[in-house]
């Protein structure tokens, strides 16, 4: 059992979220921005 998270958009929200599709748990989730220059912003998402 693996869980799976994926980004979600809905149009009239316009917002993203996250919805996990996995059999397991989502636990420590952590959510960051990466460039050229590597990971930054990083969040921990609570489950």
């Amino acid at each position: 059992r693996m869980p799976v998270v994926v980004f979600v958009w809905d149009p009239a929200a316009k917002i993203w979220s996250l919805r996990n599709i996995g059999n397991g748990p989502a636990l420590n989730v952590i959510i960051a921005q990466h460039d050229r220059d590597g990971w930054y912003n990083s969040v921990r998402v609570p489950p």
